[in-house]
């Protein structure tokens, strides 16, 4: 990681999260995730020294106000077209089962 930094020029900087996750142990290993965070706050800490911006992932609110009290100095939304497919039609069925429920 402290080699990649080291890169004239570079401005920003990011990891996949859940492609780490996956080849430390599998999302959701209570071991996996321990590391993901250790190596995130490093790339935060290196990046806050080196002057390089870290662009994090978020999905929700929660995701968000971790991302800034991290470091990260610049957010990606929309990374993952499933999640935002299913959270969009979860959000539309939710209405329109509330719609049927008033019409009764």
């Amino acid at each position: 990681m402290e080699e990649i930094l080291s890169v004239e020029g570079l401005e920003i900087a990011s990891i996949g999260w859940l492609d780490l996750e996956l080849r430390l142990g599998g999302i959701g290993d209570p071991k996996a995730g321990a590391l993901v965070k250790k190596y995130r706050q490093k790339l935060l800490d290196l990046c806050q020294e080196k002057g390089i911006a870290v662009i994090q992932g978020v999905h929700d609110g929660a995701s968000v106000k971790e991302a800034i009290a991290m470091g990260a100095r610049a957010l990606l939304f929309g990374q993952d077209d499933m999640a935002m497919l299913r959270n969009t039609s979860m959000k539309w069925l939710k209405e329109l089962r509330q719609a049927i429920k008033e019409a009764k």
